[in-house]
């Protein structure tokens, strides 16, 4: 059997540069331990959570990828001995996660599928109807229609949730980072704070 042919897809916006320049070494230093493919794209302001879709599914057309996820620039791998594959799952074609919130699309897995296309189609023609604000909103709208599996938040998109005392302390779950975990992600705090908490996490990060 070939191995899966994995992608890691992130896009960033020029106003979110000093967070990519302190993310992106740490992902192309994680994709050539484990021979993934990386694509990297600077994309318009204000940034359109759909693009990351569009992407998906222009990688998806070419046939040079399995499996897409999709990560944002406010994220760190911050155990890099722990491999994609241990997220996928060929019998599935989405890999998503929940947060306090519900479904959260800061990191998301998609397998290339003739099922998986139609129904990128189905979520980008939802852009501009109420309520779908963003690619979030309607993967959320369109997931029933995937064979998907929905993993642990911990396992692929951590939080420190004690940067948002406004949640509560009974709604951190299964999401709360802990030395060890693949990755951290800083959603929804101000520019300079995430850029310090990158800084302040490369130095958490485990390569054995």
């Amino acid at each position: 059997m070939q191995p899966n042919r994995i992608c890691i897809q992130i896009l960033y916006t020029k106003d979110w540069l000093d967070i990519a320049k302190i993310m992106l070494p740490n992902v192309i230093e994680y994709t050539k331990r484990h021979n993934y493919f990386i694509d990297v794209k600077c994309v318009n302001s204000p940034f359109d959570g759909y693009e990351k879709l569009r992407q998906i599914k222009d990688k998806f057309e070419n046939n040079k990828y399995d499996w897409v996820i999709s990560m944002d620039a406010d994220t760190l791998i911050t155990n890099h001995s722990i491999k994609i594959e241990s997220l996928i799952d060929n019998g599935y074609d989405a890999i998503f996660n929940n947060d306090y919130n519900g479904l959260n699309c800061g990191v998301f897995i998609l397998r290339n599928t003739t099922t998986t296309k139609q129904i990128i189609d189905a979520a980008l023609l939802l852009q501009g109807f109420k309520g779908m604000e963003c690619e979030q909103d309607a993967l959320n709208k369109v997931k029933k229609y995937f064979k998907y599996k929905i993993v642990p938040q911990h396992k692929m998109n951590s939080y420190k949730y004690s940067l948002y005392p406004e949640i509560g302390t009974l709604t951190w779950g299964e999401g709360e980072w802990h030395l060890g975990d693949w990755l951290i992600h800083f959603p929804a705090v101000g520019m300079d704070k995430r850029k310090q908490l990158l800084t302040e996490y490369k130095d958490k990060i485990i390569y054995e």
